[in-house]
């Protein structure tokens, strides 16, 4: 059953207006995504689309029956975590002692880092209550908050070595205030991973799987360093390795002079439009496919 909610256009949060070129209006599992491009800097986003309160609900409603949190495949997919653990010990300066991780899940990296420094206290923000009660119980993890859009900053200035946020920045309406909070809790000495889907190389079919209707943005290297240039968040590591955008960084100073370069429009709708050609035989294939009821 379709969730249904009102939708409202939102501006750019690069350059706050409404300059846009349209690229869908359909996303996975044929949910209404209206996918637009800002012509000013480049910045694909969700406009028109739900409000927060509408964004609650469908988390509270649908997002965990279509995305379960326990699928008893953490055996499979145990490989990647290991390699943002390997990513995020390169640059620690000293041996950690507080760690959060903001859509925990069901805490793979949060485990894996307290196996190598198992005097590591470990935080988890997390909007499931079943990964919520499942980290509490089994591993004794602090919950700090159920939603990253809370206060949970508060009292916890500068405290925490290392941050983790993985996959979860392209669901938040407000990407720029919650890297600031994740700024303000960094200790002097401390990393933050950060990794989101990497909108210059998309993977899979657009309409029927990249593009969602919980992923709110859609970064590039530009618009992802623009966030976190605007957040004062200084960059230490950036890549794009496949179709994933990752980066470490650690705090800086605000840079209020950093602007988009106006040519991010024109290689970002190149991308897509490239993109798009060749998915056009997979796409007829898929077609034919759901026509003889083979998939």
């Amino acid at each position: 059953m379709a969730f249904e909610w009102p939708m409202q256009v939102e501006n750019c949060a690069i350059c706050g207006e409404n300059n846009v070129h349209k690229i869908s209006k359909k996303g996975q599992f044929g949910e209404i995504v209206n996918v637009v491009l800002c012509k000013n800097d480049g910045f694909v986003y969700l406009s028109p689309r739900w409000n927060q309160e509408g964004y609650d609900n469908y988390y509270g409603q649908k997002y965990s029956s279509i995305f379960p949190q326990f699928d008893n495949q953490e055996e499979v997919i145990e490989e990647p975590y290991k390699l943002v653990v390997k990513r995020i010990n390169l640059y620690l300066k000293n041996t950690p002692l507080n760690a959060l991780s903001i859509g925990a899940g069901k805490g793979c990296v949060l485990r894996l880092l307290e196996k190598e420094n198992e005097n590591l206290d470990c935080y988890v923000i997390e909007p499931s209550e079943e990964c919520r009660n499942y980290l509490f119980e089994n591993f004794g993890y602090s919950i700090l908050s159920d939603s990253i859009n809370s206060e949970w900053q508060k009292g916890n200035e500068k405290k925490f070595d290392i941050i983790i946020v993985r996959h979860v920045l392209e669901h938040l309406l407000d990407p720029l205030n919650s890297l600031k909070k994740v700024r303000e809790t960094l200790t002097h000495s401390g990393v933050a991973y950060i990794a989101v889907p990497d909108m210059m190389s998309p993977k899979g079919s657009l309409r029927r799987y990249y593009f969602r209707a919980p992923h709110v943005s859609y970064f590039s290297k530009p618009t992802l360093s623009y966030f976190l240039n605007k957040s004062g968040l200084e960059i230490i590591e950036v890549r794009e390795e496949e179709g994933e955008l990752w980066c470490l960084v650690k705090r800086g100073i605000v840079d209020s002079t950093k602007n988009m370069n106006i040519d991010n429009f024109s290689k970002q709708l190149h991308v897509i439009k490239k993109y798009k050609k060749t998915q056009r035989i997979p796409e007829l294939k898929s077609f034919v496919a759901r026509l003889i009821g083979r998939e």
